[in-house]
């Protein structure tokens, strides 16, 4: 992969193994890279679900905002808990904290939307054509 050239484990000894291991990588980095933009992506259509059209593009921006503070806190943050000399897995586990936090923030969103009324005026009758 062009942007995690340095993902790529290599065997002195076993240059087939350490390819194939690097191959099963760049997989994972694509799919997770996915994820991610994904959520991003999912995250901006929220916002027009969530907000009132009045407010709708305030709502997003200030998502997308939100947005790229987290984009630059994450990595220092987990920077930071990676080089603490915790053991991999806690560190692993403190670090799913923020997907954990970020389920339960869509799973509130979805229970407000529905519980919200539906405040939209019915659709005026068809015309029908001259």
């Amino acid at each position: 992969m062009v942007a995690f050239p340095v993902c790529h484990p290599v065997d002195p000894d076993n240059e087939t193994a350490g390819r194939k291991a690097a191959d099963h990588n760049d997989i994972a980095t694509v799919i997770s890279t996915s994820f991610v933009g994904g959520a991003h992506f999912g995250i901006l259509s929220i916002a027009g679900v969530y907000y009132a059209t009045a407010i709708r593009a305030n709502g997003a921006g200030w998502a997308t905002s939100v947005a790229k503070i987290g984009g630059i806190a994450g990595p220092i943050i987990g920077g930071y808990v990676l080089t603490s000399g915790l053991p991999i897995v806690r560190s692993f586990a403190i670090l799913a904290i923020c997907p954990l936090t970020l389920a339960l923030c869509a799973l509130g969103i979805a229970h407000f939307v529905r519980k919200r009324p539906d405040t939209t005026p019915p659709l005026p009758d068809p015309v029908p054509a001259s």
